[in-house]
Order: structure tokens, then sequence, then C-alpha cells
């Protein structure tokens, strides 16, 4: 889960998006503050527009995922808005922020929770933990800023459980998307494929502590 109380993304896009939605009605009218309604509807139509990409390690897994928009005057652009227009005069900008801080806390969430799926086209296995080859869904858990996990979910996993690949992380600047990488070692031999998964999110580098390997015949 994200950790609002953390988000300065949060505080930056709400001005931003305030200041746009209040923009499209003073023009014959005093400015007015968005609804709830209408925040929330905006930061859906930009987490749900976000374009997928896909990640192949080639014979061994794919990821497909959504690029989800990390910097504001990206999210204001594919808004097809400018920024810099202002906040409308009168707004108390910090109690606007903790106003909404926790609904958009609550969107970034769902879209995290299903962020894309695991295409494993043979075997892997994480330690002891084993994914036969299928297709898994992914989720990343974050605390604060920091994507702590990776869940790979889904039905065809041993007894059913959820295999976390958990992440040791530094800062770097502002992302504009999230982002996904495989990471493999200069050495690797066909049939011995072993790969980290680098995750970049906001102003953080994830890069996980085990790596994944391919599961050797009969192991």
């Amino acid at each position: 889960m994200v950790d609002g109380r953390r988000f300065g993304w949060f505080g930056a896009f709400l001005v931003v998006g305030g200041a746009l939605l209040a923009q499209d009605a003073h023009a014959q009218a005093p400015p007015r503050m968005p609804s709830r309604e209408e925040i929330a509807e905006r930061v859906r139509q930009v987490l749900q527009a976000a374009p997928s990409t896909t990640i192949e390690l080639p014979g061994v897994c794919k990821i497909t995922y959504k690029q989800v928009p990390t910097d504001p005057r990206r999210i204001a652009q594919t808004l097809g808005q400018q920024m810099g227009g202002g906040v409308p005069a009168g707004v108390d900008i910090d109690q606007y922020v903790k106003m909404y801080e926790p609904q958009v806390t609550e969107l970034l969430n769902e879209a995290l929770q299903d962020v894309g799926k695991l295409e494993a086209l043979v075997e892997l296995k994480l330690k002891s933990k084993r994914i036969p080859p299928g297709e898994y869904k992914l989720s990343i858990i974050c605390e604060g800023e920091r994507p702590a996990a990776l869940i790979v979910s889904g039905d065809d996993l041993p007894n059913k459980r959820p295999v976390d690949i958990r992440f040791k992380t530094r800062g770097v600047e502002l992302q504009p998307e999230l982002k996904l990488e495989f990471k493999t070692p200069k050495d690797m031999e066909e049939g011995k494929e072993k790969f980290d998964l680098l995750i970049t999110f906001m102003r953080t580098e994830a890069l996980s502590k085990t790596k994944l390997e391919r599961a050797a015949p009969g192991s």
C-alpha cells in the first residue's frame, strides 16, 4: 500500500488538477474548486489511460505492465493542459491537499494492485518458491514512495500462494513514469538463466534482493 503522508506527488497533482478544473469554469463565473467526484474522475482517467509496455527475457519470461505516470508535469500534459495557470485566489492549498490526499492515495493504490501480468515461459524459482509456466497477476506494494515488493499471484501457483519479490532501494531523480526492467549477468548461460527485477518509481530505484532463476528440470 502507498502511504499518502509521504507522497509529495499527490500535493503537486492536486494543485495542478484543481487549478485546471477551476479554469474551465471561470471564463464567465468566479473560479470554483473541483468536487471530490471531479478530482477522482480526472485521476482515474489519467491512471487508466497509462499505456502498457512489455519487457522480455527471450524463452524465459515476459512482463506486461502499465507505465503509470509519476511526474505532475506529464500528468498535466496528459490532460491536454498547460501548467502554470495558477491556483484560484483565496484557496488554502495545504488544507486542500490534506482534504483530497487520502482519496488520491486510494486511486493510485488501485492502479498498483493490478499493474500488469507476468508470463512465465518456463518454470521459475525464487529460493524455494516456484512459479510454473503460465500467466500471473502483478501487484506493487509500496512503503511511502519506495516499492517494497512485487506480488505474483494466480491459481497455477503451488497451493495458490502468492510469491512476493522483495526489493532493496536507493534514491534517484524524479522519474516520469513507472518502469520495470530485467537485469541479467553478462556471463549467463542458456538454460541456466537468472535475473533481477529493477523497478523505477517516483524518486526510487528498487532492485530485487534475490534473483529469479530458471528451475532446473526435475529439481
